[in-house]
Protein backbone atom coordinates (compact mmCIF):
# COMPACT_ATOMS: atom_id res chain seq x y z
CA UNK A 1 0.00 0.00 0.00
CA UNK A 2 1.18 3.08 -0.63
CA UNK A 3 3.00 5.48 2.05
CA UNK A 4 0.38 8.13 3.68
CA UNK A 5 -2.32 6.30 2.45
CA UNK A 6 -5.42 5.61 5.59
CA UNK A 7 -8.51 4.21 6.26
CA UNK A 8 -9.80 6.85 5.43
CA UNK A 9 -8.19 6.98 1.76
CA UNK A 10 -8.93 3.34 1.18
CA UNK A 11 -12.89 3.92 1.51
CA UNK A 12 -12.44 7.21 -1.21
CA UNK A 13 -12.94 4.61 -3.99
CA UNK A 14 -15.91 3.39 -4.58
CA UNK A 15 -15.72 0.04 -4.80
CA UNK A 16 -13.91 -0.59 -1.99
CA UNK A 17 -16.88 1.08 0.00
CA UNK A 18 -19.60 -0.96 -1.91
CA UNK A 19 -17.73 -4.07 -0.47
CA UNK A 20 -17.15 -2.92 2.72
CA UNK A 21 -20.73 -2.50 2.86
CA UNK A 22 -21.60 -5.93 1.57
CA UNK A 23 -19.58 -7.39 4.21
CA UNK A 24 -21.49 -4.98 6.98
CA UNK A 25 -24.92 -6.08 5.83
CA UNK A 26 -23.84 -9.56 5.25
CA UNK A 27 -21.02 -10.94 7.53
CA UNK A 28 -19.45 -14.17 6.79
CA UNK A 29 -19.88 -13.87 2.96
CA UNK A 30 -17.91 -15.64 0.54
CA UNK A 31 -15.50 -13.43 -1.81
CA UNK A 32 -17.24 -15.19 -4.70
CA UNK A 33 -20.94 -13.95 -3.10
CA UNK A 34 -19.34 -10.23 -3.15
CA UNK A 35 -17.84 -10.55 -6.50
CA UNK A 36 -21.77 -11.19 -7.59
CA UNK A 37 -23.43 -8.99 -5.70
CA UNK A 38 -21.11 -6.08 -6.71
CA UNK A 39 -20.89 -7.42 -10.58
CA UNK A 40 -17.25 -7.22 -10.41
CA UNK A 41 -14.62 -10.04 -11.75
CA UNK A 42 -12.67 -12.18 -9.08
CA UNK A 43 -9.44 -10.50 -9.75
CA UNK A 44 -10.54 -6.92 -8.67
CA UNK A 45 -12.46 -8.09 -5.91
CA UNK A 46 -9.53 -9.39 -4.71
CA UNK A 47 -7.08 -6.76 -4.93
CA UNK A 48 -9.60 -4.63 -2.89
CA UNK A 49 -10.25 -6.94 -0.25
CA UNK A 50 -6.52 -7.34 0.25
CA UNK A 51 -6.31 -3.01 0.62
CA UNK A 52 -9.19 -3.65 2.57
CA UNK A 53 -7.40 -6.43 5.04
CA UNK A 54 -4.15 -4.66 5.16
CA UNK A 55 -5.87 -0.97 6.51
CA UNK A 56 -7.60 -3.79 9.04
CA UNK A 57 -11.35 -2.54 7.98
CA UNK A 58 -11.91 -6.58 6.91
CA UNK A 59 -11.03 -9.71 8.38
CA UNK A 60 -11.15 -13.37 6.82
CA UNK A 61 -11.97 -16.70 8.98
CA UNK A 62 -10.95 -19.94 7.37
CA UNK A 63 -14.29 -22.33 7.63
CA UNK A 64 -13.85 -25.57 6.08
CA UNK A 65 -12.29 -24.78 2.80
CA UNK A 66 -13.42 -21.45 2.09
CA UNK A 67 -12.66 -18.21 3.61
CA UNK A 68 -15.51 -16.21 5.25
CA UNK A 69 -14.92 -11.86 5.18
CA UNK A 70 -16.25 -10.39 8.33
CA UNK A 71 -16.11 -6.66 9.55
CA UNK A 72 -13.15 -5.80 11.96
CA UNK A 73 -14.89 -5.63 15.24
CA UNK A 74 -17.06 -8.26 15.18
CA UNK A 75 -16.97 -10.35 18.43
CA UNK A 76 -14.33 -13.37 16.91
CA UNK A 77 -17.32 -16.36 18.70
CA UNK A 78 -19.88 -14.94 16.75
CA UNK A 79 -17.64 -14.42 13.47
CA UNK A 80 -17.22 -18.18 14.06
CA UNK A 81 -20.31 -19.70 14.85
CA UNK A 82 -21.70 -17.62 11.67
CA UNK A 83 -18.67 -18.88 9.56
CA UNK A 84 -19.92 -22.58 10.60
CA UNK A 85 -23.40 -21.68 9.85
CA UNK A 86 -22.60 -20.43 6.58
CA UNK A 87 -20.58 -23.57 5.41
CA UNK A 88 -22.58 -25.62 2.77
CA UNK A 89 -26.60 -26.05 3.66
CA UNK A 90 -25.77 -25.37 7.09
CA UNK A 91 -27.45 -22.04 7.10
CA UNK A 92 -31.00 -23.84 5.30
CA UNK A 93 -30.98 -26.79 7.70
CA UNK A 94 -30.42 -24.72 10.63
CA UNK A 95 -33.12 -22.28 9.46
CA UNK A 96 -35.24 -25.30 8.92
CA UNK A 97 -34.48 -26.86 12.62
CA UNK A 98 -35.59 -23.52 13.68
CA UNK A 99 -39.03 -22.78 11.76
CA UNK A 100 -39.93 -26.33 12.69
CA UNK A 101 -38.60 -28.10 16.27
CA UNK A 102 -38.58 -31.64 16.52
CA UNK A 103 -38.47 -32.09 13.20
CA UNK A 104 -37.05 -35.92 12.48
CA UNK A 105 -34.12 -36.15 9.93
CA UNK A 106 -36.12 -37.47 6.95
CA UNK A 107 -38.36 -34.60 7.04
CA UNK A 108 -35.74 -32.05 6.90
CA UNK A 109 -33.61 -34.03 4.54
CA UNK A 110 -36.60 -33.94 2.27
CA UNK A 111 -37.52 -29.98 3.05
CA UNK A 112 -34.12 -28.99 2.26
CA UNK A 113 -33.74 -31.55 -0.49
CA UNK A 114 -30.51 -32.78 0.42
CA UNK A 115 -29.35 -37.08 1.40
CA UNK A 116 -29.24 -38.18 4.77
CA UNK A 117 -25.00 -38.58 4.10
CA UNK A 118 -25.20 -34.32 3.70
CA UNK A 119 -27.63 -33.76 6.64
CA UNK A 120 -25.76 -35.48 9.13
CA UNK A 121 -22.12 -34.10 8.01
CA UNK A 122 -24.36 -30.42 8.18
CA UNK A 123 -25.66 -30.79 11.32
CA UNK A 124 -22.97 -32.35 13.40
CA UNK A 125 -21.14 -29.37 13.63
CA UNK A 126 -24.39 -27.65 14.92
CA UNK A 127 -24.89 -29.74 17.50
CA UNK A 128 -21.29 -29.63 18.65
CA UNK A 129 -21.72 -25.86 18.74
CA UNK A 130 -24.59 -26.08 21.13
CA UNK A 131 -26.82 -24.53 18.31
CA UNK A 132 -29.45 -27.38 17.99
CA UNK A 133 -30.19 -30.49 20.29
CA UNK A 134 -30.70 -33.58 18.67
CA UNK A 135 -33.16 -36.16 20.85
CA UNK A 136 -32.52 -39.43 19.98
CA UNK A 137 -35.93 -41.83 20.02
CA UNK A 138 -35.91 -45.71 19.61
CA UNK A 139 -37.47 -45.26 15.49
CA UNK A 140 -36.16 -41.93 14.64
CA UNK A 141 -33.88 -39.12 16.07
CA UNK A 142 -35.48 -35.44 16.31
CA UNK A 143 -33.82 -32.09 16.29
CA UNK A 144 -34.15 -28.64 18.32
CA UNK A 145 -33.05 -25.28 17.92
CA UNK A 146 -31.24 -24.00 20.82
CA UNK A 147 -31.61 -20.56 22.10
CA UNK A 148 -28.11 -19.32 20.84
CA UNK A 149 -29.31 -20.49 17.15
CA UNK A 150 -31.72 -17.41 16.61
CA UNK A 151 -29.64 -14.68 16.80
CA UNK A 152 -27.30 -16.06 14.43
CA UNK A 153 -30.19 -16.41 11.73
CA UNK A 154 -31.46 -13.09 11.77
CA UNK A 155 -29.52 -11.79 9.07
CA UNK A 156 -28.55 -14.86 6.60
CA UNK A 157 -26.10 -14.33 3.71
CA UNK A 158 -27.37 -17.68 2.46
CA UNK A 159 -29.80 -17.79 -0.37
CA UNK A 160 -33.11 -19.82 1.19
Amino acid sequence: MPEGTDRADILDQPLRRRLLDLIHDKPGVHASELCRQAGEPWGTVQYHLSLLRKTSLVTALEAGRERRLFPVGMDPMHARLLAILNHGRRGEIATYIRDHPGSRQVDICEAVDVTRKTFRLAVRPLVEENLVRERRGLQSTRYYPEPTLDPLLSNPPWDL
